[in-house]
């Protein structure tokens, strides 16, 4: 693979390469008529404890993360900061995050809260899901930040904090949902630090 630096604007990027669909298909739409195409097809699954996940299920819990996303004011360009460990969790909220055109940011679990707090810095994330772990960090950065997007846990329960499978909940609308429309726009799709 090629990469290339850009000093100026301290940026690495991968090799360039055209928007692979034609310009009025978005990404999510293709998503969501791949997963329909194939129901019961297993897309994931866990080494940890082998659970599966099939096409049907992770269907709907991600437009259910996405609907339930856009009612916590997550719209198109606004980014969602993300630092789990591998989880089911993780790929239904990246994807989510695809089909309303939110950009997400993930941090790795040992980041140290400098280093959150510079990456947030930069980020600006409208709200974060993370493991109970790595919550205090996170809340002390955003803090540090003034930044009061709402912080969403996984793998744990921690005392005034929703967790992640809040965003999972049924919200009767599901049939109905169209992801964004807003083009090939979604290519930046995952921020990094620099």
């Amino acid at each position: 693979m090629i990469s290339t630096y850009d000093s100026e604007n301290k940026l690495w990027s991968g090799m360039k390469i055209p928007y692979p669909l034609p310009s009025d298909v978005f990404l999510g739409n293709k998503i969501l008529e791949g997963l329909e195409a194939y129901p019961d097809r297993v897309l994931q699954v866990l080494h940890d404890d082998g659970t599966k996940l099939i096409a049907k299920e992770f269907r709907l819990s991600i437009i259910r993360v996405a609907q339930n996303l856009i009612k916590q004011g997550v719209g198109e360009n606004d980014v969602v900061g993300l630092s789990c460990l591998n989880s089911h969790e993780v790929c239904v909220l990246l994807n989510a995050c695809v089909l309303i055109g939110a950009p997400t940011n993930p941090l790795d679990v040992a980041f140290k809260l400098n280093d959150i707090q510079h990456i947030f810095g930069q980020t600006k994330p409208k709200l974060v899901v993370c493991d109970y772990e790595i919550q205090l960090r996170i809340k002390k950065a955003l803090k540090k930040l003034k930044n009061d997007a709402p912080i969403y846990t996984t793998c744990g329960k921690i005392a005034g904090y929703p967790q992640f499978e809040e965003l999972m909940k049924p919200t009767g609308d599901e049939d109905n949902f169209v992801a964004t429309s807003m083009g090939k726009a979604f290519g930046y799709c995952l921020y990094f630090w620099h």
